[in-house]
């Protein structure tokens, strides 16, 4: 009796069990699902076995990734791959790319055609970045493209739909095989002009898809968008327009460019040997990849160096900043892993962003100057120098701020620093003195890992 008693209290609570997870989504007959770390998974089964990764918020769906593919016996691989229109109970209205860790987001590989459902509002950032696409159809109900969406993807071709209100910066940056935009005519957002890819309210280039080597924007653009000619390896000369008065961030990052031209009459830009810098000569916005010059010297009136404004130049071998100059945005000088470039350091600096002088030469002794209050993450990684001076003042820097320098042997700390955090020296394989670590209050476990030849003693850790 008390078997049976027992069996079916099981039974009811299993019973109550189940319902409940059913209307949550933990058991979706007939498909297959599971929590993970990363989010929300389910298999759908039809031909082909998809697992979908996705998260639930007020009642809707979002596809955050794709798992694994597999196929059934006899089953012919499809060259199509369809975003479902539900999950459980849950209609799918956006895709998203998830993220690990809160930092490193994950989008979806797919290797063939994809088709986006009618329902779906939303393709946030990142979603298909890198991803090895064969084509993409957007539905109707499409409103809005994230930021850096298709970035790097091998997109051939896009049709725009009438929906589409928002394209957030680098949507299609560094796609080197997109070819061909189209806005559907019922979209009074956006048109496509002679290569480019136009807001119309705001006359601002989104992105130029165009072949030219000589590229002329459109007279009556009035802005162009972060991104919008990243990577195009085609064009080695722009021509700005009149009527152009801002430029967004990495605009003509990782391009082929030797020349900028600005149209006579332009009240925000001018050209200054060779760089792009505002009119009244403060900001140096960027300088041509592939100018023949070998050594540059920034203009006495600048003040602040633009985001990548120098990223992987291809010729220049010395690079002399002036007194005056407060802030170098991040990138500002990075070179690529097998080049360096010769750098001194004005006594004027105030910040410098992450990765800024990531691969640059120093000869044999960096200084850091006593005016500066910001030292962004990696700001010198892989770097190239013997020995470091951080002068009195300093109070702090970023993690990875000198990491990986094969030359670095000795490091002067001044008094005034108060915490050197994690893998700030980390892999500087020479590194063996260390002056002034007795006046530092905290030192992360890892600021110096990897530092095999390191003689000074470190502090205790707690």
């Amino acid at each position: 009796m008390k078997k049976t008693m027992c069996f079916l209290i099981l039974a009811s609570f299993l019973s109550i069990s189940i319902a409940k997870a059913s209307e949550i989504g933990w058991f979706p007959p007939p498909k297959v699902f599971y929590e993970g770390y990363y989010g929300n998974r389910v298999i759908l089964d039809s031909d082909e076995s998809i697992e979908w990764l996705y998260s639930v918020k007020d009642g809707e769906a979002t596809i955050v990734g794709i798992g694994s593919i597999s196929y059934n016996s006899g089953t012919k691989k499809k060259d199509t791959l369809e975003y479902p229109t539900q999950v459980h109970i849950y209609p799918v209205k956006n895709l998203a790319s998830r993220l690990l860790d809160g930092v490193y987001s994950m989008p979806h590989q797919v290797d063939k055609k994809v088709v986006v459902p009618e329902g779906i509002l939303r393709i946030e950032n990142n979603t298909f970045m890198d991803s090895n696409l064969k084509g993409i159809q957007l539905p109707m109900s499409l409103e809005f493209i994230g930021e850096d969406a298709f970035m790097g993807s091998t997109l051939q071709s896009l049709v725009i739909p009438a929906g589409v209100k928002t394209i957030s910066s680098g949507a299609f940056a560094d796609c080197s095989k997109l070819t061909k935009i189209t806005v559907s005519e019922e979209n009074s957002n956006f048109k496509v002009e002679k290569g480019f890819l136009i807001e119309k309210a705001s006359m601002t280039v989104l992105h130029y898809f165009g072949n030219q080597r000589k590229v002329t924007i459109p007279e009556g653009i009035v802005s162009i968008q972060d991104k919008a000619f990243r990577g195009n390896s085609k064009m080695t000369e722009v021509v700005l327009p009149s009527s152009l008065e801002s430029i967004g961030v990495d605009a003509f990052r990782e391009n082929a460019l030797s020349r900028f031209t600005v149209i006579e009459g332009n009240q925000h830009f001018a050209v200054v040997d060779e760089a792009l810098l505002s009119k009244d000569g403060t900001l140096l916005i960027t300088y041509p990849r592939s100018s023949k010059a070998k050594r540059y010297t920034v203009p006495e009136s600048v003040n602040t160096i633009a985001q990548s404004a120098f990223f992987e130049t291809k010729n220049l071998k010395e690079i002399i900043l002036n007194e005056g100059l407060e802030d170098v945005g991040n990138s500002a000088f990075a070179c690529a892993d097998k080049k360096t470039v010769k750098v001194t350091l004005p006594d004027t600096l105030i910040s410098i962003g992450e990765f800024a002088f990531r691969g640059c030469s120093f000869d044999n002794e960096l200084v850091l100057p006593k005016s500066l209050v910001s030292i962004g993450w990696a700001a010198f990684s892989h770097s190239s120098y013997d020995k470091l001076v951080i002068s009195e003042g300093i109070v702090s820097f970023e993690p990875y701020a000198f990491s990986y320098n094969n030359k670095l042997r000795e490091v002067f700390l001044p008094k005034s620093l108060e915490y050197i955090p994690r893998y700030a020296f980390s892999l500087c394989e020479s590194l063996e003195i260390v002056h002034g670590m007795e006046s530092v209050s905290m030192v992360s476990p890892f600021a110096f890992d990897g530092c095999l030849n390191l003689v000074t003693k470190l502090p205790d850790q707690p």
